[in-house]
């Protein structure tokens, strides 16, 4: 849904649901208290008596290179869009270990869900091939060697 209503929120309870994907978040300032005095309360109100999750992906789209914005400067046909303020530290480093032959597959799968964007660049990855050491739990399924060695 764009926004959770009241009425989304109804609509969930008759349909079952636990969980409603909203793109705006219902709570932008923070709530003081619940008590059901206004919209934003009532609705936080009723989803949590009734165990709803609500989840906002707005922020969440807003704050990744080509989300929303990007994609309304290409609709638009825009040129030359940049961020005006960039958010400092939003870079995050993925350190993953994997067989060499999954590697390409893996890294193709984070690419595809945005991951490796730099700058200018996309697709960036680092890759060291070496030994990996460890012993496995009884549990353990190793690709390499066998439970407890």
């Amino acid at each position: 849904t764009l926004d959770t209503l009241e009425k989304t929120i109804d609509q969930a309870i008759a349909e079952n649901c636990n969980l409603i994907v909203s793109f705006h978040p219902i709570i932008f300032s923070g709530l003081k208290k619940i008590n059901g005095n206004n919209y934003v309360e009532r609705v936080v109100l009723k989803a949590i008596q009734n165990n709803i999750a609500i989840y906002a992906t707005h922020t969440a789209l807003d704050n990744v290179n080509n989300g929303v914005s990007a994609k309304m400067c290409e609709v638009l046909g825009l040129q030359n869009c940049k961020t005006l303020i960039p958010k400092k530290g939003i870079i995050k480093k993925l350190t993953t270990y994997v067989p060499i032959k999954n590697a390409e597959k893996l890294r193709t799968k984070l690419f595809e869900a945005g991951a490796g964007n730099i700058g200018n660049y996309d697709n960036c990855s680092f890759n060291f091939q070496g030994t990996t050491t460890y012993k496995g739990a009884e549990n353990s399924n190793p690709t390499v060697g066998e439970k407890g060695e």
